[in-house]
């Protein structure tokens, strides 16, 4: 059976660009948790959901990522002179991310069809590999199981056609702490009991608002309201929670950034509970793994995330070395991505998941929630 999963999942890891975009999730599919276990039983092995939407950004400044071309050096200003092929569209570096692509904003007001007007013709020139819009990658639903005998997807047969027979895997394995399993996601609660013993430090990829902006910054007390914990990006993975209350969203509306109402969702926390939750211990639920390490590896705060820090994470989980990233010291076998983009998926997207894929590492996407044919 081991034999039969890994070679399904080996395979099927291209399609995983496609279940990421296009795919709105309300909760994951249990089975898509059985490889997570399985994997973990070889411990020679290398070691409401997300949806990346259209939201409206500032009409002046519209944020973007490149690839720069063979023989072409971002590091130069000539390199920045050369996009500037429309009068009216002015191009600006913000920083470089990982897979050596770059963040820019584009500052005067371009349309839809003008920014693609302007990729096609950077393409066109040989400047870039590919450029696409930095999208904003938001919330959805959560699941709220809390006990384990509510979790029928866990149990035998008899209790669902889509259950896993956890009790009678568990008889043979309860996993392996030689797995580190990646949660990228909102961060986790490092106080919860349920990972006692389990959890790696990890690292906070949500990065500070005027990051992204060399124009009309936002008031500095503002700066870090989506990490919501005083800075960008470092070492705390925690999350302290992305709840939005009616004053921050009409704050931040003011701002021209689309930041709606909600709760806390603590969404990371219900994801890695229900993958690797400690099990037979008297407390809560159990996950599907009860040995396997968790890498909590925090790419969205309050008001979303971007693109840009999802595809750092991404790599960053699964230990690719790059310059523009710190060191992972525990690189994780299996990244979890309850995740999905409202869009085609992206050149982007793709080469990151190429990049963690090289590295050993098992994606274990989000699928089938808006019905799409993936193979269109």
């Amino acid at each position: 059976m081991l034999q039969t999963f890994l070679s399904y999942y080996s395979s099927a890891w291209p399609r995983a660009c496609q279940t990421l975009c296009g795919l709105r999730q309300s909760t994951l599919t249990p089975l898509l948790f059985l490889p997570v276990f399985l994997l973990s039983i070889n411990p020679t092995s290398r070691d409401k959901d997300y949806v990346t939407t259209r939201h409206q950004i500032p009409p002046q400044v519209q944020q973007i990522l490149l690839k720069p071309a063979n023989g072409h050096n971002p590091a130069k200003p000539d390199y920045w002179q050369a996009l500037q092929v429309s009068h009216n569209i002015e191009v600006l570096p913000i920083r470089r991310m990982s897979g050596s692509a770059w963040v820019a904003a584009l500052h005067g007001s371009p349309s839809a069809s003008a920014t693609q007007n302007l990729f096609r013709t950077w393409q066109s020139r040989d400047l870039v590999d590919y450029a696409e819009n930095d999208s904003v990658v938001s919330i959805a639903a959560i699941p709220d199981d809390p006990l384990y005998e509510l979790q029928w997807n866990l149990a035998d047969a008899t209790s669902g056609a889509a259950a896993l027979n956890m009790p009678g895997a568990w008889d043979i394995t309860i996993g392996s702490s030689d797995v580190v399993i990646g949660i990228v996601d909102t961060g986790v609660r490092f106080d919860n009991q349920e990972f006692t013993g389990r959890l790696l430090p990890g690292y906070d990829f949500v990065s500070g608002i005027n990051e992204f902006r060399t124009r009309q910054r936002v008031p500095e007390e503002l700066n870090f309201i989506k990490a919501h914990d005083g800075d960008g990006r470092d070492t705390d993975a925690s999350d302290p929670g992305d709840g939005v209350d009616a004053q921050l969203s009409a704050t931040m509306q003011a701002e021209d950034l689309t930041c709606p109402q909600q709760e806390s969702t603590w969404h990371g926390t219900a994801m890695a509970s229900l993958i690797a939750a400690n099990g037979n211990d008297g407390f809560g639920m159990t996950g599907v793994d009860w040995s396997a390490r968790i890498l909590p590896v925090r790419a969205i705060g309050k008001c979303g995330g971007r693109r840009s820090d999802l595809l750092d994470a991404i790599r960053w989980a699964a230990g690719v070395n790059d310059p523009a990233l710190p060191d992972n010291p525990t690189p994780a076998r299996i990244i979890n991505l309850s995740l999905g983009i409202d869009d085609a998926c992206t050149a982007s997207d793709q080469q990151a998941i190429d990049d963690a894929v090289a590295m050993g590492a098992l994606i274990v996407a989000a699928v089938g929630n808006l019905g799409r044919n993936l193979d269109e």
